[in-house]
């Protein structure tokens, strides 16, 4: 299976300045919504929408439960993805 790129810009559903591979190591590092809110510089409701638009803000909540288990890179480029490719 081809891998499509993940898409960019404003279509992405990101603020302007916030690139794509900062929120996914953001995501990755972050073990609380407050430590991916600091990293990506936004105020806890943009950055709590941001994620959720993603379908990513699960995988931060969880990380309070979960500390070793860091989310896969691959699982969050695939949501991101997904919450961002039109459907067909």
């Amino acid at each position: 299976m081809t891998r499509r790129a993940i898409p960019t810009g404003r279509r992405a559903g990101r603020p302007e300045g916030i690139s794509l591979p900062t929120i996914k190591e953001a995501v990755q590092n972050g073990r609380t919504l407050y430590e991916v809110q600091r990293t990506l510089g936004l105020e806890r409701d943009e950055a709590r929408d941001l994620l959720d638009r993603l379908d990513l803000l699960d995988l931060v909540h969880s990380r309070v439960t979960h500390i070793d288990n860091p989310p896969d890179p691959a699982d969050i480029e695939d949501r991101i993805r997904a919450a961002t490719t039109d459907a067909p």
